[in-house]
């Protein structure tokens, strides 16, 4: 149960940008072309839960994702570990711009978003749909409790 205090935090910060609060994706991408044994070989870092699949890592425009969850459907799945991840990667992403407000993501987790689905990750673009980072559900709220 949270605190009067963590309340007051969490409101207080639910008018800040989710650009503050984003984590980083490096080391969590992999371009379009790259195979279902490279996001393996990626999902072996015991702190990797999502992948984030580009146009390639240089323009980082974002292509889609693939969770734990997605890769153990596409490795049984698969022909091949040659496969390109892409085939396997969810394309129905609902993502934030790196302007909107903490109060819109936690918007999103709670499933109130246009796809109506229900989310663990939001990744953050810019204007230019850049891949700039991304937001973790279990990580997000104490991080504005605090």
């Amino acid at each position: 149960m949270l605190s009067q205090t963590q309340i007051k935090n969490a409101r207080m910060t639910l008018d800040n940008k989710v650009s503050d609060y984003m984590l980083p994706v490096d080391g969590r991408m992999l371009a379009q072309d790259a195979s279902v044994g490279d996001a393996a070989t990626k999902f072996l870092s015991p702190e990797t839960n999502i992948i984030f699949v580009v146009d390639d890592e240089n323009h980082r425009q974002l292509k889609g994702i693939v969770t734990r969850s997605d890769m153990r459907q596409a490795q049984r799945k698969a022909l091949s570990t040659t496969e390109k991840i892409l085939d396997y990667a969810s394309r129905r992403v609902v993502l934030l711009r790196d302007e909107s407000l903490i109060g819109d993501a936690v918007k999103v987790f709670a499933g109130n978003n246009p796809m109506h689905l229900k989310v663990d990750y939001i990744p953050i673009v810019d204007a230019s749909n850049v891949l700039k980072g991304y937001l973790d559900a279990t990580g997000l709220l104490p991080r504005i409790t605090q």
